[in-house]
């Protein structure tokens, strides 16, 4: 959501935050902001994709 501000505005933007909030704060203490965009989003996404793919294979 930091790379589309105008968002937080929106009823969407704010489901999408009040929904991801809780999974996204387990990454706030890794420093991921670089030129003023927040890249946590793209290290929960990989590790979404790292406990589904483990998962898989456990099935």
């Amino acid at each position: 959501m930091s790379w589309v501000p105008s968002l937080y505005n929106t009823a969407v933007g704010r489901f999408i935050v009040k929904i991801s909030r809780p999974y996204l704060s387990l990454f706030e203490g890794i420093p991921l902001r670089f030129a003023g965009l927040d890249f946590t989003i793209v290290l929960g996404v990989i590790a979404l994709q790292v406990i589904q793919q483990i998962l898989l294979r456990l099935l």
